[in-house]
């Protein structure tokens, strides 16, 4: 009888792990995307920086990145090699950001690893 009743608990067990880990799919890797995926995500798009303010994307390759105090920064992106790359026009400036596809949100992530959504205007 013991055999048959440890048997159960450890079908039990495996059971209970097993809806456990499908209602927490976070383990999967965020997939990049190809730079035409990319320029589709992109374009007509808002990436907010947390308090720090958000990049605004236009189709013709310019952004404008409104600051949390009110000044607008322009410039214009490119993308190649699965990432996108910023210029700013006045301070010369230039980063590029890997854009990737986590489940079904596409986020920017920087060079420390931080990752801000896209999110429609």
């Amino acid at each position: 009888m013991g055999g048959h009743r440890r048997e159960a608990m450890r079908s039990s067990l495996a059971t209970i792990l097993a809806v456990i880990l499908a209602a927490f799919p976070t383990c999967a890797q965020p997939q990049p995307l190809t730079d035409a995926q990319i320029r589709v995500a992109v374009s007509g798009k808002k990436i907010y920086f947390g308090n720090d303010g958000f990049n605004r994307y236009k189709p013709d390759g310019t952004f404008e990145f409104h600051t949390s105090d009110g000044r607008i920064l322009k410039g214009t992106y490119s993308v190649s090699d699965g990432k996108i790359c910023h210029q700013f026009t006045v301070s010369g400036r230039s980063r590029c950001d890997r854009i990737v596809k986590d489940g079904e949100k596409v986020l920017l992530v920087d060079g420390k690893g931080t990752k801000y959504p896209l999110v429609a205007n």
